[in-house]
């Protein structure tokens, strides 16, 4: 999705395609797929954003991450890539966001975190990693934020027969596409008078209803 200044770089999300043999590849990783794409569309649909968003669908992931790492070595050397993040655990709820963004943008996390705070996210101690496909980024120092979502019963299905759409907790795909929104988007939803744990009926009627009220600066 090309943003309003060509000069400003690139963010790059994305989940995998491929899946293990034994399941469809609903939580691993269609969802990650869904999730990603899904928020780019709605951030479409709200306006152009500042800095061009691409949504990588990964192929072999579950083979060593030749998909991933093809991208890195396609692209790396335009240096236009700013921030990565990648979903890759499943569908359930986003509990937690771990920055990595450098020692210059500290007050930049602090920013996003205020907005994810009121829907029950924290801020992590850690750093992100960006995951299996996108964390080469990430190591070599690209700036990037994991979103990390609730891994209670992914693993009830991780890698097995039951890995199929109907245990997949398909409803709860709308919190990581609102949150994927929240955190890429250059005039995001303003929720400091939204106070407590929204369902995601509220959280997607509340995208609708405030949309592009919070803004913030993104500087890398």
């Amino acid at each position: 999705m090309p943003g309003s200044d060509p000069s400003a770089g690139v963010i790059v999300i994305g989940g995998h395609l491929d899946s293990w043999d034994l399941g469809t590849g609903a939580i691993d990783d269609a969802a990650g797929a869904a999730i990603t794409t899904a928020a780019a569309h709605r951030i479409m649909q709200a306006g152009q954003p500042r800095r061009t968003i691409r949504v990588v669908l990964f192929g072999a992931e579950e083979v060593g991450g030749g998909g991933g790492e093809t991208h890195f070595n396609l692209h790396r050397g335009e240096n236009n890539v700013v921030l990565v993040g990648e979903s890759d655990f499943g569908a359930d709820r986003v509990w937690r966001a771990q920055f990595s963004l450098g020692a210059g943008n500290a007050a930049l996390s602090e920013r996003i975190a205020a907005v994810l705070a009121p829907l029950g996210i924290t801020k992590g101690p850690g750093s992100a990693s960006a995951g299996a496909d996108l964390g080469m980024w990430a190591r070599a120092g690209t700036a990037a934020i994991d979103l990390n979502q609730d891994g209670t019963r992914y693993f009830d299905y991780h890698h097995t027969p039951d890995d199929t759409l109907d245990s997949s907790q398909s409803g709860i795909f709308l919190f990581g596409i609102g949150f994927y929104n929240l955190t890429n988007h250059t005039n995001a939803l303003r929720v400091s008078q939204y106070v407590g744990l929204p369902t995601y009926r509220g959280l997607i009627e509340t995208l609708n209803a405030r949309q592009a009220q919070f803004s913030f600066q993104w500087e890398f």
